[in-house]
């Protein structure tokens, strides 16, 4: 359970909802068996300095939220990349602009 946290998520048809549900969903799945609560977590100090050490389960929670994001990014890029075939050929460099820079910040 991710504590203090909330994600909105707006689908512009029930597909695309559907489709991001799927995937919170096995995200989910994957990575919650075995994962402490957030608070059990924190309770871990080092010894010296007092600082909180990061967990193997806090890792596991972070990955599985970037998962998320990753799923829903190649998605819209799938969207993007199927609507751009009917699109002018001004609008088509617009958007693959915006698509490539996209893809070259997650390489």
């Amino acid at each position: 359970m991710l504590s203090n946290l909330f994600f909105i998520f707006q689908a512009k048809n029930s597909v695309e909802r559907e489709s991001w549900v799927t995937y919170l969903q096995e995200t989910i799945l994957r990575h919650a068996y075995g994962i402490k609560s957030h608070a059990v977590n924190t309770l871990r100090l080092t010894h010296n300095t007092g600082r909180v050490l990061p967990t193997l389960e806090e890792f596991d929670r972070n990955l599985a939220e970037a998962d998320v994001y990753l799923q829903i990014l190649i998605n819209r890029c799938k969207i993007l990349e199927e609507r751009m075939g009917a699109m002018s050929e001004e609008d088509k460099s617009k958007c693959d602009v915006i698509l490539k820079d996209t893809l070259v910040s997650f390489s």
